[in-house]
């Protein structure tokens, strides 16, 4: 489990132009919403995926992504301000896509873009398809009160508009 400290953005696509990337992944993602627990145990659709810590099920939003080539399913409580409690477990292709072929749902497909400034890294998140118009930028903070500097392509914060989560606008591409 981790705690996560998250700030969201909406990003100007014109202010990209020329930043250097660390790196970049591509990411499909899935919401979940047909699951069950067994004591330590997540299940769906007949895959059973083992959590070592029992606060699993405090994940109120559960997620299986594939991020280039690795399979996750992670799961994320309810989010207070700026701070939500997040669980990730590794999965394998087969369980990956064993649960995946069971989904009659549309995906969120981004490519997220890692830039760091300073002692912070920056997560571009450039989303496709019926979002294609969407650029979010998230930081991961170590404390709520930490300083960080606002880049200028920075628009404005969005991190408790809830109808700018990824679970909401993965909800509003299926409706």
């Amino acid at each position: 489990m981790n705690i996560e400290i998250e700030r969201r953005f909406f990003v100007n696509p014109l202010g990209l132009k020329g930043l250097i990337f660390e790196k970049s992944l591509h990411i499909t993602q899935y919401y979940l919403d047909d699951y069950s627990y067994v004591g330590d145990v997540f299940e769906i659709y007949g895959q059973r995926i083992k959590f070592d810590d029992i606060m699993f099920h405090q994940a109120k939003v559960w997620r299986l992504r594939k991020i280039d080539e690795q399979f996750w399913l992670s799961g994320k409580s309810e989010k207070i301000d700026s701070l939500a409690l997040e669980f990730e477990r590794r999965i394998s292709e087969k369980k990956y896509n064993l649960i995946q072929k069971n989904l009659a749902v549309n995906p969120i497909e981004k490519t997220r873009h890692h830039w760091r400034n300073g002692e912070h890294l920056w997560e571009i998140d450039v989303f496709e398809d019926e979002l294609s118009s969407l650029i979010i930028a998230e930081i991961e903070l170590k404390n709520k009160g930490e300083n960080f500097e606002i880049p200028q392509w920075i628009e404005r914060e969005i991190t408790n508009e809830k109808q700018w989560s990824n679970a909401q606008l993965f909800a509003k591409i299926n409706l």
